[in-house]
């Protein structure tokens, strides 16, 4: 019959099937999995701040190593595999400033998966909240639908009450270039120009706005 034993790190008591076993529980092995690829990469990235010049002789060199052995290979594979060998190489090239590193990076991420595993047994160990009745979550979805129906028409009255600042400000939205290369398109430009504009009409003309949004949301609280 197994006996248990205390975990060498969270002190947990679990079944140790012999001797030969892990004096760590399953959790603390799972979080152990989990911290040395971490710190790895971490010491890794440190390691290349330290000797932005090696690395990036060695990862030139193995770049072309790469492109010369498989030209066929798509360039984000080549990039990979190019900069895992460079980092590989570098790290044998310091080895005891990368094992300090290392180490120091491994305590850093038990620390970090600790705290996340504590975080998660609190949540866990607090009373689940009540749920919140259906027609409860019908009524506020149908309060949020009414205050931005109200917000688009008072904005849309302000664009029709002031046609020329309306189009002033349209025209310099519409000059910008959205920084999301996905935004470029001439209907995605529009549409984020005019979205613009409107914010900017009610930034103009916040009295208007209010008043005119006010009197949106008490119609649309009005019986039909």
């Amino acid at each position: 019959m197994t006996t248990r034993h205390p975990c060498e790190r969270c002190g947990r008591r679990f079944r140790r099937r012999s001797k030969r076993e892990s004096p760590a529980c399953a959790r603390c092995r799972a979080l152990r999995a989990k911290a040395r690829p971490r710190a790895e990469g971490r010491a890794r990235h440190w390691l290349r701040a330290q000797h932005p010049q090696q690395y990036a002789n060695l990862y030139a060199d193995h770049l072309a190593k790469a492109r010369a052995q498989d030209p066929n290979e798509s360039a984000a594979v080549v990039r990979d595999r190019a900069r895992s060998r460079a980092l590989s190489e570098l790290q044998r090239s310091y080895r005891d400033q990368y094992r300090h590193r290392y180490e120091a990076e491994l305590a850093r991420a038990h620390a970090e998966l600790d705290q996340q595993a504590e975080q998660e047994c609190e949540a866990a160990a607090r009373p689940a909240e009540a749920k919140v009745p259906y027609w409860q979550e019908r009524d506020a979805l149908a309060q949020r639908q009414a205050h931005a129906n109200a917000r688009l028409r008072a904005l849309l009255w302000l664009a029709d009450r002031h046609p020329d600042t309306t189009n002033e400000v349209y025209q310099e939205q519409a000059a910008r270039l959205p920084l999301n290369p996905a935004d470029r398109t001439p209907q995605r430009r529009r549409a984020l120009a005019w979205a613009a504009t409107l914010d900017r009409l009610a930034r103009l003309h916040p009295a208007d706005f209010e008043a005119r949004y006010q009197a949106q949301l008490a119609a649309a609280k009005e019986p039909a």
